[in-house]
């Protein structure tokens, strides 16, 4: 039973992170890893966003 519960909090955390990574990856302004590729448009979004 210990060890059942170890392993689901693990999933469940490792879950969790995942789904956070992923709407951080869709945020206009995300720059984290390979920006480029998942925001291309990232440069844009700085200038009308941010030089105001």
């Amino acid at each position: 039973m210990y060890e059942l519960s170890i392993v689901l909090w693990g999933t469940i955390g490792l879950l969790i992170g995942i789904v956070i990574i992923v709407i951080e990856c869709q945020r206009p302004s995300y720059y984290g890893i390979m920006w480029k590729k998942i925001n291309p448009n990232l440069e844009q979004w700085f200038k009308d966003n941010v030089a105001k």
